[in-house]
């Protein structure tokens, strides 16, 4: 799972950097000002892709990062609640 999310991660990123590219539009300025509203389509579906897939990205190092902690004995499951 973590692989592909990775790999789809670095296919949109490049995706959108050439659809900014392509409609000459500088990628940091727009997220630095964060109005999404008046991009071609394109690059909108770009950004949304982006950042699905770096949320999942994200979601998938915590689970991993807390199945990890559970198999090393630093956290425990109790009443089905974890315990920190």
């Amino acid at each position: 799972m973590r692989e592909f999310a990775e790999r789809a991660l670095a296919t949109w990123r490049e995706k959108r950097d050439d659809a900014f590219a392509a409609h000459g539009l500088n990628k940091d300025k727009v997220y630095a000002v964060g109005d999404f509203t008046s991009l071609p389509a394109d690059c909108l579906m770009a950004v949304c892709y982006v950042d699905a897939y770096a949320s999942m990205v994200a979601k998938v190092e915590e689970i991993d990062s807390e199945y990890q902690r559970l198999q090393n004995g630093k956290i425990e499951i109790k009443d089905g609640k974890v315990q920190i």
